[in-house]
């Protein structure tokens, strides 16, 4: 909260010139989810999507962090993330450099995640959904021209999350020794993730994406991965060519109808 009031205050923020990538790198850390909101939002998806969406209004995604200061949420976890995702979005848009600067914190935040999971420790993948919702933060409802990134560094990244975080959900021989419901909310981050950072690349970056979040459609596995799902597509739509996708609509609305189905049972 401290350092959002210093944010919000011009005079004060020299003072953060040159520790910005340093800080918004801290800042991911707190993202983390705690172990008692993993436990609720595995445990009752609806709480998962409350949440995220009381984040994503109060932050404003455009630099509006500091209204989320005013919002309670259930536990202690939930309030720490809130802020931090309000000062990362400070950082990004207060800031001439903000965007890349956070990019390039995100980048080393999911290399380490990498360094984690190499070395067996169990709650790697907690910095890694941290490292991705800070990713989603940067560029969600931003407009173009205010992101700037170059479009391969882009690309690199959204293979690494291919490869990384929503094949494995996709496959029956996964080699992460993951619950199912962890690498749901991994892989719907993810998908999410991949879908807002659609209008800064080309189509051919995002069409596996599009492949991944149809067929993750027609699992059963994890609610929180089909959540990420519905996310990235109902972002795909009104961005990709209609022709693009035609050939995905026959699996999405079956798999949608059955979704349906599913749920009134």
């Amino acid at each position: 909260d401290c350092l959002c009031v210093v944010m919000e205050r011009q005079q004060f923020r020299i003072g953060l010139v040159g520790r910005l990538e340093l800080l918004a790198g801290l800042t991911i850390s707190f993202m983390q989810m705690s172990e008692e909101q993993r436990e609720r939002w595995l445990n009752d998806c609806d709480s998962f999507v409350q949440e995220d969406n009381e984040q994503e209004e109060a932050v404003g995604g455009g630099g509006g962090g500091g209204a989320i200061m005013g919002k309670n949420w259930e536990s202690c976890g939930a309030n720490v993330r809130a802020r931090a995702k309000s000062l990362f979005a400070m950082i990004t848009d207060g800031f001439l450099d903000g965007s890349a600067l956070c990019w390039k914190a995100v980048e080393a935040k999911l290399g380490q995640s990498f360094s984690l999971r190499e070395k067996g420790m169990s709650n790697w993948w907690r910095l890694r959904e941290a490292s991705l919702t800070a990713l989603c933060s940067i560029t969600h409802k931003r407009p173009l021209k205010s992101i700037k990134l170059e479009s391969a560094s882009m690309s690199r990244l959204l293979a690494n999350i291919l490869a990384s975080d929503i094949s494995p959900t996709l496959s029956s021989s996964s080699s992460l020794s993951l619950l199912a419901g962890e690498m749901g909310l991994l892989a719907g981050r993810a998908l999410s993730c991949a879908a807002d950072l659609c209008p800064f690349v080309g189509i051919g970056d995002s069409m596996p994406f599009v492949h991944a979040a149809a067929a993750t459609l027609g699992q059963r596995h994890s609610k929180i991965a089909i959540i990420g799902a519905c996310r990235a597509l109902s972002t795909y739509c009104p961005l990709l060519p209609a022709q693009v996708l035609a050939p995905f609509m026959p699996t999405v609305l079956t798999s949608l109808s059955s979704l349906l189905q599913f749920v009134l049972e």
